[in-house]
């Protein structure tokens, strides 16, 4: 029997994404546990240099990506522990939509995509932010 656990999350563009996995093999209890963290150069271009009125729904909109390392690490338990530490390639893509609720507060919803190629570990994550203006020029 093999039991599953995941979670992705963290502030901004961060991400640990971590999965755990337990079950029996030859009778002995076994778990593995990997995480990867993402170690990214992210550009993100809002689209509000489209033509239209500031209500225009694609001029809230924000496309983002990037490229780096994920610096993965992983652990196995079964008959003692093996600790495990990699490097992967890997990129994200994001986007964003904002609505204004005020002069200096808007709230976000940003969808990404987290790839660490080699890897092969991706997680898909969905945020709803809330953003305040400090100033603006």
């Amino acid at each position: 029997m093999v039991s599953r656990s995941s979670a992705a999350g963290g502030p901004g563009n961060g991400l640990d994404n971590h999965v755990q996995l337990s079950g029996q093999v030859a009778g002995e209890s076994a778990h593995v546990y990997v995480s990867a963290i993402p170690v990214l150069l992210v550009f993100s271009m809002p689209l509000a240099w489209l033509r239209g009125t500031d209500r225009s729904l694609v001029r809230r909109l924000a496309i983002t990506a990037g490229t780096g390392i994920y610096v993965n690490h992983s652990r196995l338990d079964y008959v003692g522990t093996v600790f495990s530490n990699t490097n992967s390639l890997g990129w994200m893509a994001a986007a964003s939509y904002t609505y204004p609720i005020g002069r200096k507060f808007r709230v976000a919803g940003e969808l990404k995509w987290f790839d660490a190629v080699a890897a092969e570990n991706a997680a898909f994550t969905a945020e709803l932010q809330l953003v305040w203006r400090a100033f603006s020029w």
